[in-house]
């Protein structure tokens, strides 16, 4: 009986998906980002968000935080990993630091590094479970906030699932895997099952054309990016014939938003919905004569005008997208450019800077890091950057706003609503 209503499911799946192709793609709410790109601005904190609040994370010497953290705001603690440590647990209120979380080993609570020593972690804020990979890349290890290890999770179908190059989103019993770097015709696009039984609710297949043959790649390289940039490390891949692909394994993927779990893949202009049943539009991006068209999603010659959509986020009624023109260009031929969009969709901005002006409190602008789970935007001042803040900064109708930290403290999160 459960295997004809795992059918069931997946053929509901199917069929949604193959109406929304067929039908449906004129009812959603479209954004015209051509449209937008000619009526660039700089964009004010303001026009967006009421309230600021800055939480500066505790310094110790056993508790310091690199340049590039990674970071997930809960609804009452902040967890940061850096390069070469562990993951760090702090009171969202206060900054006071708590815990860490595991260690990194080949032991059985042990879990792995990508080899340049930054950990993979993802949090289930409903359940307070942080997931780990698994040294044995076949599964996920689980701790709880306190950094109690309560065991580890094998992934169902573990040949289809990728987690190193991959972005993960559970909650509760529920887990979905989005193989951005998929290489093998068995590995779909995206994967939905439980995390308590190994059950596999869906996949979802693509009839796209898969990556080039590795057999054609030539090298590897990691590229450090930032926050700012791309959400995240950045790895470039080269084929022969003058190919190359990007892609950020960290970038989010998904994003919850209230109640609506929303997705996007990688070189797709469409927003999905997710739920366990189905599949549906929720945005369109129109790029218009700037659209990137997937099939040639490897090609260098003819990039530089495409417009590619590296990462979003949803809070507060708000989209965010950060796009990239030229991707595959020198960096001096690159463009980098911010949208707005409020759930209503009347009111729509585009800025070819990536942060938002801060007439709120007039201190250092605002670039979006991710979402906390209370749906609210959140962002990272890094201590270097403060300082160098704080000696240009200038009275704003006589007010200044200013830190005290050495270049040497932890980060101070900022949370906006």
């Amino acid at each position: 009986m459960y295997k004809k209503w795992l059918f069931f499911l997946f053929q509901s799946f199917l069929l949604s998906c193959s109406n929304y192709l067929s039908d449906n793609s004129n009812k959603v709410l479209t954004i015209d980002v051509e449209k937008e790109i000619n009526n660039l601005s700089d964009i004010k904190l303001s026009e967006f968000c009421r309230t600021i609040s800055y939480v500066q994370l505790e310094t110790l010497d056993s508790v310091l935080i690199g340049r590039y953290p990674k970071i997930v705001v809960t609804t009452n603690k902040i967890l940061v990993s850096s390069n070469q440590q562990p993951l760090f647990v702090f009171d969202r209120n206060t900054g006071k630091y708590l815990n860490k979380i595991g260690h990194k080993g080949n032991d059985p609570e042990g879990y792995m590094d990508d080899g340049w020593g930054n950990i993979k972690y993802w949090v289930d804020n409903k359940a307070e479970i942080v997931y780990f990979q698994s040294n044995d890349m076949k599964g996920l290890l689980k701790y709880d906030m306190e950094g109690h290890f309560i065991g580890k999770f094998n992934l169902p179908m573990e040949n289809k699932i990728d987690l190193y190059s991959s972005c993960l989103f559970v909650e509760n019993d529920t887990a979905w895997v989005y193989n951005k770097f998929f290489d093998r015709k068995e590995q779909p696009v995206l994967v939905c099952f439980s995390v308590n039984n190994e059950d596999l609710y869906w996949e979802k297949t693509t009839n796209k054309d898969l990556l080039p043959s590795f057999n054609t790649i030539r090298n590897v390289e990691l590229l450090y990016g930032n926050q700012i940039d791309y959400g995240g490390d950045v790895y470039r891949v080269y084929f022969a014939d003058n190919k190359v692909f990007n892609y950020v394994p960290d970038a989010p993927s998904f994003c919850k938003v209230n109640d609506k779990l929303l997705f996007k893949e990688n070189f797709v202009d469409t927003l999905f919905q997710l739920n366990k049943m189905d599949l549906s539009a929720y945005r369109v991006f129109d790029m218009g004569r700037f659209a990137w068209p997937y099939e040639e999603r490897f090609f260098k010659e003819r990039s530089d005008e495409r417009l590619y959509i590296d990462y979003y986020y949803c809070a507060n009624n708000i989209l965010l997208a950060h796009l990239t023109q030229g991707m595959y260009a020198d960096k001096e031929k690159k463009k980098e450019y911010m949208l707005i969009c409020s759930a209503d969709m009347k009111k729509i901005m585009m800025s070819q800077k990536i942060s938002f002006i801060n007439d709120i409190d007039f201190g250092m602008d605002i670039s979006i890091w991710g979402t906390t789970s209370d749906n609210k935007f959140f962002s990272c001042l890094l201590a270097d950057d403060i300082v160098k803040y704080n000696e240009q900064s200038v009275s704003v109708n006589g007010y200044t706003k200013s830190f005290s930290v050495s270049s040497e403290d932890n980060p101070v999160i900022v949370i906006l609503e």
